[in-house]
């Protein structure tokens, strides 16, 4: 999912930028080291 305009939406694999999912992996980096 993509926050996009303030909403969430459910993209589809194929229109999925590689580099998005790695800016999307730093955002989660830090979250999953204190949970």
């Amino acid at each position: 999912m993509v926050k996009k305009n303030g909403q969430w939406n459910v993209m589809d694999e194929t229109d999925i930028n590689p580099k998005l999912i790695e800016a999307i992996a730093k955002e989660l980096r830090p979250i999953a080291r204190y949970t």
